[in-house]
C-alpha cells in the first residue's frame, strides 16, 4: 500500500502537503489524471495562479523561487 492509499503524505514541505505518484501503477496514474480532468472539465478545481507579461517572466520566477509568487505563473503573450 502506498501513501496515497492510506491519505499519508509522504511529504511535506513549509509551503503546504505535497505527495508523490513515483509508486503508482501506471493504472493508477491513468486512473488519477482522468479523475482529475473531469473535475477541471466540470469548474470544481481551482488553482491560485497570476498572469504575468512575457517579458516579467523572470523578475516573476523569481517571485516563484523565492515563495512570494500570488500562486502559479502564467505568461502572457498577448
Amino acid at each position: 500500500m502506498n501513501s496515497c492509499d492510506t491519505g499519508e503524505n509522504p511529504q511535506a514541505s513549509p509551503r503546504g502537503a505535497r505527495q508523490t505518484n513515483n509508486e503508482l501503477t501506471l493504472e493508477q496514474r491513468a486512473a488519477a489524471i482522468t479523475m482529475i480532468a473531469e473535475q477541471a472539465a466540470l469548474g470544481r478545481l481551482a488553482v491560485a495562479h497570476e498572469v504575468v507579461p512575457l517579458e516579467s517572466a523572470g523578475e516573476a520566477w523569481q517571485r516563484q523561487a523565492a515563495g512570494t509568487a500570488g500562486g502559479r505563473i502564467v505568461l502572457s503573450i498577448a
